[in-house]
This record gives structure tokens, C-alpha cells and sequence, in this order.
């Protein structure tokens, strides 16, 4: 075989051996590429799914934010509202309802209670509820629970955080917020569990605590401050002021009722000589000791006053001349059997009173001028030699 033709067969040869792997080579990149793209779709699958994700829990932010801002803005619109009721002459009992209901309205739960605290036992007693199980005149121990530790630590205190506080069956409580004023303790708001819950219901909360404190104070002071209106300071009873306001709204009760108003009036029998003897402080000794006497032995819907000096009136709504006669009686009598101060030094050897009793409308058709026919019987009683009752008669008095 001459060299070239054996050159050019060897050439040959080699160019069909590399075919093969020309070819093998030539798949090999083509499933290379394609690993590498399926590669590549995964990647952009993997971020467009994250991308997802994350748009939907933006999503889920923005809704919760809505959500909040909602809430924010309706305790806000609730704000002015609040902050009316507390300067408005509420009495206790609307405050104490107005606390709950606007509670409720910013609280998303079941059940809120509010406790006031009681310094001298150390006890929480509920005031108010909604929604709860609990028995009327229920108390808390200061320090118990989580109505006691909230008290007790002055702070917002959750259930959730304080697993080692025992649960009580019927306990519906998950918050407790202590209602403060200035540093002193008044009571505490108790709150369930809360529904479709934000994570900002603490600020929520404390804010109602804060405004429930300044209601609840506010009508403590008001409450004082109509006290001391109505009230004379020396003995604690009404005033000659009250009386008279009162006695109009119980003789338009009276006449619907068609019930009688008995008046009794009395006054001390030798006072100024009780002064004279013994000095003014002891007078007003005598006084407030005869104002507690009376207190004690007179029933809760009867209206006692000082009405001057030494002289007093009771009211005794629904009660006849007959009714008051007897009360009357037992009062003179309990008052000349008192071991009063110094009552040995007066003409009869103890303090005795005189009295004079009238009735409306049967005596006349105002209370004003049933006071005066009692007082008429009063001086009738002291002309009659003092330390008893007389009640008015037309026919001897008039």
C-alpha cells in the first residue's frame, strides 16, 4: 500500500472514532443546558412564590393595621364622649355603668368586671359586670388572682403571663388593670378574654383604666361636695336647705300616692342654759351625740334635719299622726333616759326635748305650712311644762 493512501486511510479512521464522541458530547451539553434551565425555572418558581408569600402577609400586615387604625380611631371619636360623662353630674351608679359600656364598646370580649378597693379589709369587692357569672357581693383578696396582683403590682396583669396563678371555676378574668388616681389605688377593671385580638389591647386597657379612674374620682368629689351641701357639719344630719327640697319631692309623691306626711319638731329644753353652764363646745357636744341618737333609731326612708340651733324635724313620709305620735314618744323617751354629759345640772335633772307633731295633707294642703302647725304644737308642748309631745289639733291649737 503506497504511504499516502495508508496516510489518508488512518486519517479516516480517526474522523470515524471521533464521531461518536462528537455526537455523545454534542447530547451531554444538551442535557447540561437543560438541567441548568429547569434549574433556573425552579429559582424564578422559588421567588415568585416567595414574592406571594411576602405580598401576602403585607397583605395580612395592612389588614391588622386597618384593623388597629379602626380601633384607634373609634376610641378616639369615643374620646369626647368619655370625657362629657366625667364632667357631668352623674351619680355613682351611672359611673360605675358608664365605665362598663365604654368598655365594652372598645374591648372585644365576653366578659369585663370592676372591682373597688376596700383599704381598711384589704379586699377588692365587684361593683359592676358584664357578661360574668359572678355572685353580687363577690370580694377579691388584695394580691390574689389576677384582679389582686394587678391591684397589688399597679400594673396590667395577664393571665398569659402569670401561669402559675391558680384558676378559679367561674373565673372568666384574663387582664386585670389597676384604676388609679394620682397614685392611690381605687379599684380594678377585669377583662376576658379578648376576641380577634390586635396585640396593642394593652394601650387600650390602660387608657380606659386611666379615664375610669378620673370618672370615679370626679364623682367621689362630687358626691362629697353634695354631701357637705345637703348636710350640717356639727351633727351630720340634713340641712334646714335640704329638708325643704325634699319635702317638696315627697309631698308630690304623697299626693299621688295619696298617703300622709307626718312632721315631728322638736327642740332641747333649756338649751341656752346647758351653754351657759357647761360652755359651747360641750353645747355642740350634746348636739351631735342627740343627732347620732337619732340616726340610730330612726328608719332609713324617714329625713332628719337640724333645722336651727337646737331645734330639729324629722319627716316621716307615709306614716299618720297616730305612727308619729309613737315614734316621737320613743324618741323623747330614749333621749331623758340618755346618760348625756352634765344633764344634772339642767332644771329637770336630765336633757329632755319638747315636740310638736302635724300632718299633711290633712292638717294643710302645703308642707310649709305643716311645719309651721308643728312648731305651733311644740310651743303648745313647752307652755305645758316641756319634756313631752303634743300633736296639732285644730279645735285646741289652732
Amino acid at each position: 500500500m503506497p504511504e499516502q493512501t495508508y496516510t489518508l486511510l488512518i486519517a479516516g479512521i480517526a474522523l470515524l472514532m471521533m464521531v461518536p464522541v462528537f455526537l455523545i458530547g454534542k447530547k451531554s451539553g444538551d442535557y447540561l443546558e437543560r438541567i441548568r434551565r429547569l434549574e433556573e425555572n425552579r429559582v424564578f418558581e422559588k421567588k415568585i412564590a416567595d414574592v406571594d408569600s411576602g405580598r401576602n402577609e403585607l397583605l395580612r400586615e395592612i389588614e391588622d393595621l386597618r384593623r388597629l387604625n379602626e380601633k384607634y380611631l373609634f376610641f378616639v371619636l369615643r374620646i369626647p364622649e368619655a370625657v362629657k360623662n366625667l364632667n357631668s353630674n352623674l351619680t355613682f351608679d351611672e359611673t360605675v355603668s358608664s365605665i362598663i359600656r365604654f368598655s365594652k364598646d372598645i374591648i372585644d370580649t365576653d366578659c369585663i368586671e370592676l372591682y373597688l378597693f376596700n383599704e381598711e379589709s384589704g379586699r377588692l369587692a365587684i361593683e359592676a359586670a358584664f357578661g360574668s357569672n359572678r355572685k353580687n357581693k363577690i370580694t377579691v383578696p388584695y394580691g390574689e388572682g389576677v384582679i389582686g396582683k394587678a391591684a397589688e403590682q399597679r400594673v396590667i396583669i395577664s393571665r398569659a403571663n402569670m401561669p402559675s396563678l391558680p384558676k378559679k371555676t367561674g373565673d372568666m378574668i384574663f387582664y386585670g388593670a389597676p384604676v388609679m388616681f394620682r397614685n392611690t389605688l381605687i379599684g380594678v377593671l377585669g377583662f376576658g378574654k379578648i376576641k380577634n385580638a390586635t396585640g396593642n389591647e394593652k394601650r387600650f386597657i390602660a387608657m380606659i383604666a386611666d379615664l375610669a379612674g378620673v370618672s370615679l374620682q370626679n364623682c367621689e368629689r362630687l358626691s362629697t361636695a353634695q354631701h357637705q351641701a345637703n348636710t350640717d357639719a356639727l351633727t351630720g344630719l340634713y340641712n334646714k336647705k335640704y329638708f325643704a327640697e325634699r319635702s317638696l319631692l315627697e309631698a308630690e309623691r304623697a299626693i299621688i300616692d295619696n298617703s300622709p306626711i307626718s312632721l315631728f319638731m322638736f327642740d332641747i329644753d333649756h338649751f341656752k342654759k346647758y351653754n351657759d353652764n357647761n360652755g359651747h363646745a360641750e353645747g355642740d357636744y350634746l348636739l351631735s351625740e342627740l343627732g347620732l341618737l337619732l340616726k340610730e333609731n330612726t328608719r332609713g326612708r324617714d329625713i332628719i334635719a337640724r333645722y336651727g340651733g337646737e331645734e330639729f324635724i324629722v319627716m316621716l313620709p307615709n306614716t299618720d299622726k297616730k305612727g308619729a305620735y309613737l315614734y316621737a314618744e320613743k324618741i323623747r323617751e330614749l333621749i331623758a333616759s340618755t346618760a348625756f354629759r352634765h344633764r344634772e345640772k339642767q332644771p329637770l335633772g336630765l336633757i329632755s326635748i319638747s315636740g310638736g307633731i302635724a300632718t299633711f295633707p290633712s292638717d294643710s294642703d302645703t308642707i310649709e305650712a305643716t311645719v309651721k302647725l308643728a312648731d305651733i304644737a311644740l310651743y303648745k308642748s313647752k307652755e305645758a311644762g316641756r319634756n313631752r309631745v303634743m300633736c296639732y289639733e285644730p279645735a285646741s291649737l289652732g
